[in-house]
């Protein structure tokens, strides 16, 4: 039986598209933008009236906030950081979006800052350095980062795109709103990384740091390794310890270097001296996958154990896998699985938010709960995560802890499908078989009043298939998309009442996807007892006797996610079934002046925007022919 797919355990070097950057879009100046012109007389009537909305919009800013902006930028290139962050924040208040930036990057970074750390006995991180980020600074800096960003800030928006993909103690995952801030930085250009390259060439760590990943990644600039190892290695030489762990993923992946795994480790080793909880992750991953060093998985359990405690989301999710699967322990561990994943969870980790989700649907460690599960599997399910975008359209396909909406499990499996869940591409069969059909009648089928249309039949077999086969935007098998094609070039096929083509289901029948549909997917046998309410299964002998007996109506009451699955895995398009409707069609399109003959004239409309409707309906003729 196969059993819910489970989130693996992250990599110890993230991609380059989970790798955030931090830019700017305003350059350093020490003097106010230029005014606009004065328009001439003759449209000074025409911009008067937007003249009212102008002043509604947030201020750029006063001449005195732009000094003081430029002092800060001075005081932060010459040391003096508590200066520096002074000013910054009174430019912020003076209404200078960059100025409220800086002074979040200087919070995300603690600069400036340490005159003022105070570290309680009650504070988890009271043993760490004097300059250590506290839960304070990050909650400080994304409310600042927020503020310039809904001003067009573009440094604003990278930062937020970083902590909105990795997250912090304090500020929570979210991937779709992550992608959104990163658009908004992409938009800004070269112009986005001016203030940071200013002060990372005269040395500034942290502006190093975020250069080296904005080459990293080719955010704002190229993608060049050479130069993001070259930054990079500069911040770590000056004690960053986020700098010493990118540098060692660097290492590891030979990205602008010569591969080293065991330099990597080594910068590992010296990021987490400093307590950086990313490196300590990352050598528990170097321990589980056997890199640099021999495989231990005692030891990655460790490593992450350690990480988890330091703040690192990711570890907290991986721990949850460790316990749950009994890895680096002596047995499973049900309860501290859930723990470790409620944590992860709570703090936007998409794939704990799955995980917590299945242990509530599975009842693995907790009381079984369908609609927290379907909660969890949507939370994650906003933030593009494939795998609980597919659960929770069987959720809602099933009316698994949620109401029964097939329209609203077809989204789902349609999002499941373009995030990479190959396993949602059966379920879309039907679907684009009923949306294909009125396009390709459309484009097969000449109108009088379109003559040239016509000349699309006048091509080769060979290099009309090629461009139907470039022109398939919509997941079908081959075969099916050439039966759909046989039957909307067969001008007999027009009449409303087509033995095959009288209904949808008809025609999905005739196409042998029928049983793809939303609430038609045969599950295979159940014997996990979960049918229909727990509290009813004991309560009638012939239920139990319909259960022996394989009864077929058993499956539609089947309350697991894991049949679901099974289902789709083993489901297969059934070959369409040969009708009349191609028999003397001796190429794919038929003539053009069989099409020109046909006795009703129309020809069917269909966008995009809109659900397709039946085609064959005959109320739908009469909207169709006054079009």
């Amino acid at each position: 039986m196969a059993s819910l797919p489970q989130a693996s355990s992250p990599l110890a070097i993230p991609p380059r598209s989970t790798v955030s950057v931090g830019t700017s879009t305003h350059s350093v100046s020490s003097s106010p933008p230029p005014p606009p012109p004065i328009p001439p007389l003759s449209s000074r009537a025409k911009t008067a009236s937007s003249t009212a909305a102008a002043a509604s919009r947030p201020p750029r800013g006063s001449l005195r906030g732009y000094i003081r902006f430029a002092l800060g930028t001075t005081a932060l290139i010459a040391g003096h950081e508590t200066k520096a962050l002074s000013h910054f924040m009174a430019a912020g208040m003076d209404g200078v979006a960059m100025g409220s930036t800086v002074a979040a990057f200087c919070s995300e970074f603690r600069i400036g800052m340490d005159a003022d750390g105070e570290w309680g006995p009650d504070n988890l991180e009271s043993e760490t350095n004097r300059g250590q980020v506290s839960k304070a600074n990050y909650e400080t800096a994304e409310r600042l980062y927020t503020l310039s960003a809904l001003q067009g800030c573009g440094m604003a928006m990278a930062r937020l795109a970083f902590l909105k993909t990795h997250g912090r103690v304090g500020i929570k995952i979210h991937q779709a709103e992550a992608d959104k801030w990163r658009r908004g930085c992409a938009a800004r250009g070269e112009d986005a990384v001016r203030w940071l390259r200013t002060t990372a060439a005269a040395g500034v760590a942290a502006s190093q740091f975020c250069l080296a990943l904005c080459h990293y990644n080719g955010i704002a600039v190229p993608e060049n390794d050479a130069e993001a190892f070259r930054w990079c290695e500069r911040a770590a030489k000056q004690g960053l310890a986020g700098a010493m762990n990118v540098l060692g993923n660097l290492h590891i992946e030979g990205a602008g270097c010569t591969q080293d795994p065991a330099a990597g480790l080594r910068w590992y080793i010296r990021a987490a001296e400093l307590r950086e909880a990313a490196a300590i992750y990352n050598i528990g991953t170097l321990f589980e996958r056997g890199i640099a060093m021999e495989e231990d998985m005692s030891a990655a359990f460790g490593w992450y154990e350690r990480a988890s405690r330091y703040g690192s989301i990711n570890a907290m999710n991986t721990l949850g896998i460790f316990y749950e699967q009994g890895l680096g322990t002596t047995h499973s561990m049900p309860f501290h699985a859930v723990r470790q994943y409620l944590e992860a969870a709570r703090h936007g980790h998409p794939h704990a938010q799955y995980n917590l989700g299945r242990c509530y649907h599975e009842g693995f460690g907790l009381i079984r709960d369908d609609e927290k599960a379907a909660l969890w599997f949507a939370q994650a399910a906003a933030q593009n995560h494939a795998v609980s975008q597919l659960s929770f359209a069987a959720c809602q396909e099933f009316g698994l802890g949620v109401r029964a909406d097939s329209r609203a499990a077809l989204r789902h499996y349609e999002a499941a499908f373009a995030n990479g869940a190959s396993e949602a591409e059966k379920r879309l069969f039907p679907r684009s078989a009923l949306a294909l059909l009125p396009a390709a009648r459309t484009l097969l089928l000449p109108h009088r009043k379109r003559p040239s249309s016509a000349l699309l039949h006048t091509l080769p077999r060979e290099l009309l298939d090629y461009i139907l086969e470039c022109a398939q935007i919509t997941p079908l098998p081959a075969a099916h998309f050439r039966a759909v094609l046989a039957i909307a070039s067969e001008p007999s096929t027009l009449s409303p009442h087509h033995p095959r083509l009288a209904t949808a289901e008809s025609f999905l029948e005739a196409l042998g996807l029928a049983h793809l549909q939303i609430g038609a997917l045969p599950l295979p046998a159940c014997d996990c007892t979960r049918f229909g309410d727990d509290n009813d299964q004991d309560d009638d002998n012939d239920n139990d006797n319909d259960q022996e007996n394989g009864d077929t109506n058993a499956h539609a009451e089947c309350r697991s996610i894991k049949h679901v699955v099974d289902g789709v895995e083993r489901a297969a398009p059934f070959p369409p079934i040969e009708c009349d409707w191609a028999a003397h069609v001796a190429v794919l399109a038929p003539a053009a002046e069989e099409a020109l003959e046909s006795p009703t004239g129309w020809m069917p409309s269909y966008r995009a925007d809109e659900e397709p409707v039946w085609w064959k309906d005959p109320a739908m003729l009469q909207v169709l022919e006054k079009r």
